[in-house]
């Protein structure tokens, strides 16, 4: 079975230029987890509800594994409003995204998606978004298959 035959062809993304809150609303009315970030026609990242979520805790506690007191945390809604002005680009690496073909072998696709730590995957062909595959694509498959 190959990629383009379980992936979504209708795609919902994101400029990179374009403002975090826009983007939020864009996940949030489509129920969507997460956006392609674009640069034209060309994909060049992803941001998705985690990006989105943890920029307002320091890194240091997916070390910790544990939540210490940490001061400020309470200036949290301030911290949303600046995120929601700032930019796509300014807190997604914009440095090429991680994307794969229809042509290619859904096992390749989902050893591809584990090996990066990445639930979505953004399809192109030439350059040129034509499609995204996610876990729930995959799950589907397997749902189908009972």
């Amino acid at each position: 079975m190959k990629v383009g035959e379980v992936m979504q062809r209708n795609v919902t993304t994101v400029e990179k230029g374009e403002l975090v809150g826009n983007a939020a609303k864009l996940m949030t009315s489509g129920c969507i987890s997460g956006l392609p970030v674009m640069d034209g026609e060309k994909v060049v990242g992803m941001i998705t509800e985690s990006d989105v979520v943890q920029m307002f805790i320091p890194g240091i506690l997916r070390v910790l594994g544990e939540v210490p007191k940490i001061p400020g945390l309470e200036k949290y809604l301030e911290r949303m409003d600046e995120l929601a002005q700032k930019k796509v680009e300014q807190i997604v690496s914009t440095h090429g995204a991680v994307t794969i073909t229809e042509e290619v072998e859904l096992g390749e696709a989902i050893a591809l998606m584990v090996a990066k730590g990445v639930k979505k995957l953004p399809v192109t062909k030439e350059d040129k978004l034509v499609g995204i595959i996610t876990y729930s694509d995959i799950i589907k498959v397997v749902a189908d298959r009972s």
